[in-house]
Formats: structure tokens, sequence, C-alpha cells
């Protein structure tokens, strides 16, 4: 029988028990070939490999063992299950952005190669027509994954960064105290098709090219282009690379129209048109990034106004940036990345610093 019978309840038993484990491990033997026995919760009626034909007293307890046996096991998967959902939960929550490859025209990089390489000529030139506050602008890294972070926490319908029970909200005044563009001035409205005919007609083109092609004109050392040439160049260099970037190499016709009349391009809500172009990339980015069968999105609008518009609102402590204006004269180099480590909680999250109080804001415009 597996064990030698003892007199009394205790050896009864003692007995029962080797009894009950030597079966099971004769079972488990005989199923899996000395594996371990897992029991199949998903067997059909009659295909579960234990068999449960015992007799008499001994049978009874032998059933109960085994019973005792399926249910601790089936406790301990469940507590597994469970404890790897909570652990999703938590890391999809941790994480607050996306996990979908993200892709974007945006690249400051470039921007700032081509404002360092314009001779002083061009300088003056875009200086003349009014944009001097974009050759401010120093090559600054703005880390994706910061810019993917807070469009999870922005709500484009109320324009505000939401954090916990903080928010900080964004406008048209914020673009304008940021890069110190124009504000308040004539609404640009656009006209794809008139931009695409100016700029074929005005370059001799049949299709409008790649930003590259504006960029090229612009560090050419054998032809001198004259001063609206050079001015659209680098505006459309601007817009497409730096301001309102978009999915596209070549650069959005929406816009290309105002380049007419160069000297009026200062009299638009500039301010107001790179905001808007703002606010509907973040609302496209958010909108694809909950579709289930997109790989990868695109990621358009100045990420550097967005980053900073969120840092330049947090309380750093020791760590502090120039309050000079406007901000682009301050968050330049690699101002931007380091802050936002200091803001960092985790590879995807961030939030770590404070919130400024309101009359602490100094800089904001009313």
């Amino acid at each position: 029988m597996g064990a030698r019978v003892i007199s009394g309840l205790n050896g009864q038993a003692t007995e029962s028990f080797s009894l009950g484990c030597s079966r099971i491990s004769s079972l488990d033997s005989a199923d899996s070939g000395g594996e371990a026995f897992v029991p199949n919760d998903f067997a059909e009626d009659g295909s579960f490999p234990v068999s449960m034909e015992l007799s008499g007293d001994e049978g009874g307890l032998d059933k109960a063992l085994l019973k005792f046996y399926l249910n601790r096991k089936v406790k301990c998967l469940k507590r597994k299950l469970s404890s790897a959902s909570r652990r999703n939960v938590r890391q999809k929550s941790s994480s607050d952005y996306p996990t979908c490859a993200t892709f974007t025209r945006y690249s400051g990089k470039f921007f700032s190669g081509v404002v360092d390489g314009l001779c002083s000529r061009y300088r003056d030139v875009v200086q003349r027509y009014g944009m001097g506050c974009l050759l401010e602008f120093v090559r600054t890294e703005v880390p994706l994954r910061l810019v993917k972070w807070l469009a999870s926490r922005f709500d484009v319908l109320s324009s505000e960064f939401q954090l916990k029970k903080k928010f900080i909200p964004m406008t048209k005044y914020d673009i304008h105290d940021i890069l110190d563009l124009p504000v308040d001035g004539e609404p640009l409205v656009c006209d794809a098709e008139s931009g695409r005919d100016f700029i074929l007609s005005h370059f001799n083109l049949t299709s409008i090219p790649p930003v590259s092609f504006f960029a090229n004109k612009l560090k050419s050392t054998t032809v001198e282009l004259p001063d609206e040439d050079v001015f659209i160049c680098f505006m459309i260099v601007a817009f497409s690379s730096f301001l309102c970037p978009n999915s596209s190499l070549s650069p959005s016709p929406k816009y290309l129209h105002i380049f007419r009349d160069c000297p009026s391009v200062r009299n638009y809500d500039l301010s107001k048109f790179v905001y808007e172009w703002l606010l509907s990339c973040i609302k496209k980015f958010k909108d694809s990034t909950k579709v289930a069968s997109k790989r990868s999105v695109t990621f358009g609008g100045c990420h550097y106004a967005f980053a900073v518009c969120y840092l330049d609102q947090l309380n750093f402590g020791i760590h502090s940036v120039s309050d000079v204006k406007p901000r682009i004269l301050a968050w330049r180099g690699n101002k931007v990345k380091q802050f936002s480590e200091l803001d960092r909680n985790n590879s995807r999250s961030f939030a770590v610093s404070t919130v400024k109080e309101l009359s602490t804001m100094s800089w904001k415009s009313s």
C-alpha cells in the first residue's frame, strides 16, 4: 500500500498522507515523464488525467488531499495572474505616453545650422523684414520623450497642461513671450492654392521642392540672392523645420502666400498661427495614438516652444534659468535637456518639480 499501518489515530493519518503523496507522485511520473504536475484547467470532460476511482475511507481521504493540493495550485496561479495584471497596469500608467514609434520633421539642429551659416548681409535682410527674433535661436536639444509625455498631459480643448492638481495654461502670448514673434496682428488665413502658385512662379518650378532646396540657396556662395529671395528662403526653412513642421519633406503651402508681400509679413499674427498649428499637431498626435493599427505616428509643431512653455513654469529649487526676455535668449544650448532631466520621474514620465505659484510667473503676458 506504500506505507506500513501504524496503530492509533495518528498512525492512520500518517499512512493516508503517505499513500496520497505516493499516488500524486506516481501520477506526475505517468503523465509528464517526471515533470512537475500542473493541472489542466481547460481540459474537456473525461480528459483529466487524475483517476478518482478510490474506495472506502482511505479513498475519501485521498480525494480530500488531492482536492486540497489542486486548490492550492489554482490559488497560486490566480495570485500570479493578478500580480502580473497589476504590474501591467502600473507600467501603463507610469509611462503616460504611447509606446508606438514617433516621427517628426521638427529639427532645431537643422534650423540652427541655417541660422549659423547666414552671411552678415543675409542676416541684415532678415532683421529689416522684422524677423530678427528667429536669428536668436541657438541649437537646443528638445528630448522627444519629453514632448510626447507633455502631449499626453495636455488638454487641447482647454489648452492647458494637466498635472494632477496643477494646471499650466498655454496661449498665443506664451508663444510670443518665448519666440518674440509678432502678436495681435492680422490673422494669417491659410490659402494653400495661392501659396503653391506663388512659389512655383517665383522660383520657376513645376512642383514644391523639399526644404533643403531653400536651405541650399541660402548656403550657396556662387549665387547672391536678392533680398526678397533671402527672406522667403529663410522663412520657409524656419516654418518647415522649427515653427510649423509637418510630416512632409516639403514645406506646407498653407502659409506661403504671405510672401507675396515680404514687408507685410511682420503685420501678421504669427504667434497665433504657430500656436494654433501646435494645437492641431497635438490633437492629431493624440488621436493617432488611439488607433491600435498604427505602428508609427507623426508629431509636428514647434517642440521647442511647447517644452519651454512647460519648463518655464516649474520651480527647480537651487537651479534656475535667467529671467531674460524673450525666453529664447534663456532656454538655449543644453538648457531644455538639462532641466527636463531634473524634472524626470522615470524613463517615460516627468513632473517631479513643483509648479510655480501664479504670482511668481512674472514674465507671462497679461
